[in-house]
């Protein structure tokens, strides 16, 4: 049960927790079609390179990229990057998966799915992600979660997760969700508003994006 909306920025920005679509964030750029060649050690999904990662990964420029860390416990325990990619799509469903840093860097669109237990022990920096979408469903699930300057949502429903950080102070709208239990960590919200469980969405918290 959801007890808690620590809302700062634009009412509606909603998005399905780790997919990444165009949403309020304006539209996808185009990605290039995913072939042997564009997904260097992936495997083409449709349009889409799927990359199962063990220790550390990197998404190839230009494509839409998903990093599966969901194959045996404890995958992704290295840094992964999203790089350049059209768009970046991090599933961390395994059991203490994505224990190392998980980067947004210049991709469009952002998504990381921290639904295994103990997933996303490490940093999830957006950075220069244009639009970011964090879902934390897993228990004890993400540990740190620093937002870039675009719209970034955070879904913390797992019991226990979000407990270190979570700073959107730099983010033009933010919204994050707490279910009982979870975001032991108070969130750092934009200027203009409030932080902690005081976070609203009202004026004079009024997106800038």
């Amino acid at each position: 049960m959801l007890c808690a909306l620590v809302a700062c920025g634009r009412v509606g920005f909603d998005q399905t927790a780790g997919i990444v679509s165009g949403g309020d964030g304006g539209s996808l750029p185009p990605a290039a079609a995913c072939n042997a060649t564009t997904c260097p050690g992936g495997t083409c999904i449709g349009d889409v390179c799927r990359i199962a990662c063990g220790i550390t990964c990197t998404c190839p420029p230009d494509v839409a990229c998903e990093i599966d860390c969901g194959v045996n416990a404890g995958d992704c325990s290295g840094k992964v990057d999203c790089g350049t990619a059209a768009s970046c799509n991090v599933k961390c469903s395994a059991d203490n998966s994505c224990a190392g840093t998980v980067h947004g860097d210049a991709t469009f669109l952002f998504g990381v799915g921290c639904s295994g237990m103990a997933s996303c022990q490490g940093a999830i920096l957006v950075e220069n992600a244009a639009v970011s979408n964090i879902g934390c469903t897993g228990l004890n699930s993400c540990a740190e979660v620093i937002c870039g300057t675009g719209p970034c949502t955070a879904d913390c429903r797992g019991t226990g997760s979000c407990f270190m950080a979570l700073d959107c102070k730099d983010a033009c709208a933010c919204d994050i969700t707490c279910a009982v239990g979870a975001c032991s960590a108070s969130a750092t919200c934009p200027a203009g508003c409030s932080s902690g469980s005081g976070c609203t969405s009202a004026s004079p918290c009024t997106p800038a994006c």
